[in-house]
């Protein structure tokens, strides 16, 4: 199972929201990162076939998904930023109007309600209403809804937004758990979302995907780029033409976390982790 994005663009009037993106994505789970207003939701929205692309194509198994239309968007889970679920309906309840819409048989809805409810974590709550349910619970109701038609792409945009630590850790071992047998993109701008969980990292800015690999392939690129010292609290400015990923300051000396291409005389070399990755791409001011 393959999905080929081959040179897809977006453009608005003169903003080039995606700039001809060209890659091939597999089962597993493939983080997209970027900075707010990078393009991932755009390239997302092309990808299940909500907004047409100005130019580009995407090939689903070979096919292009023009051709295949409703086979293609069968396969297709699609989980947006922003939720619009029905306040005042149950919890079960919704879950079948949305497989009606889905067109989905009644008994299969059924089963499939019944195991995504267990999965989620949700099965106390399915007569509850909508209303009712804290942020976590929202979302995982979210994803049992992406989930309905048990698709083979599974898309997620943003999908931990406004949770606390535990519900994030929650919804990331669930996704890890849907995607050995899916190709299942998960965009963010939440690093921690990803980390220990993603086959493949996708790095997008101004439109464009800069970086896409493993992420042992992307973190050993990053080598040689991630220092640590310690300073008097007064020599701190001297440093800050690097970027600057964590100070701690003390009475006397401040110990900083550094980024930087030049060797930084004094400082000890670190071992990259994703957040220094992130960090080295989005160097330049762009909104986290």
């Amino acid at each position: 199972m393959e999905l080929n994005l081959n040179k897809l663009t977006k453009q608005y009037g003169s903003k080039l929201a995606v700039d001809r993106v060209t890659l091939t994505l597999q089962p597993g789970l493939t983080a997209l990162l970027g900075a707010n207003g990078s393009g991932k939701t755009t390239l997302l929205r092309m990808i299940v076939d909500i907004i047409k692309p100005t130019s580009g194509e995407i090939f689903y198994d070979g096919k292009n998904i023009m051709k295949l239309k409703e086979q293609y968007l069968c396969d297709i889970g699609y989980m947006p930023q922003h939720l619009g679920m029905y306040p005042n309906f149950k919890v079960e309840e919704f879950l079948y109007y949305m497989a009606t819409l889905k067109g989905l048989k009644k008994s299969y809805a059924k089963i499939q309600i019944d195991k995504l409810l267990h999965k989620v974590n949700l099965e106390e709550k399915r007569h509850h209403k909508i209303k009712t349910l804290s942020g976590g619970m929202y979302q995982r109701l979210g994803i049992a809804v992406c989930l309905l038609n048990d698709p083979k792409i599974v898309i997620l945009d943003e999908p931990t937004a406004g949770l606390d630590p535990k519900e994030r850790m929650n919804f990331k071992n669930l996704i890890s758990s849907i995607s050995q047998d899916k190709i299942v993109i998960l965009s963010t701008h939440i690093v921690s979302d990803i980390s220990e969980i993603a086959d493949r990292i996708m790095i997008m800015k101004d439109g464009s995907i800069i970086s896409y690999d493993r992420p042992e392939v992307l973190l050993k690129e990053m080598e040689g780029k991630v220092y640590a010292l310690t300073v008097p609290n007064d020599n701190v400015v001297n440093y800050e033409k690097y970027t600057i990923v964590n100070r701690k300051v003390g009475r006397e000396e401040t110990y900083l976390h550094l980024l930087s291409d030049e060797k930084i005389e004094g400082a000890t070399l670190l071992t990259p982790d994703l957040n220094d990755l992130y960090l080295y791409h989005f160097k330049d001011g762009e909104e986290f």
